[in-house]
């Protein structure tokens, strides 16, 4: 279970900087004025970064969680 919370947290995390990298910012600068673009990715950067460490600290919480739960130490390194 913890591996599977892992893996969508991180997942999560990367799709949401493809997406927002690849799909948003290019239509948001594609039918904006410059000056409303500036404002709206103003609002929308720290949604992004929260987003990004919420995923971050669920993804470490579940390797944490996951070693005391016996997984070894290296692979626990790893994935961390």
């Amino acid at each position: 279970m913890l591996r599977f919370v892992f893996v969508m947290a991180v997942a999560v995390w990367l799709g949401t900087v493809v997406c927002f990298s690849f799909v948003v910012l290019p239509t948001i600068h594609r039918v904006s004025a410059p000056g409303d673009a500036t404002r709206l990715l103003r609002q929308l950067f720290p949604r992004y970064y929260l987003a990004g460490i919420v995923c971050g600290f669920v993804a470490l919480g579940a390797v944490s969680f996951a070693r005391s739960g016996g997984l070894p130490v290296p692979e626990a390194l790893r994935l961390a």
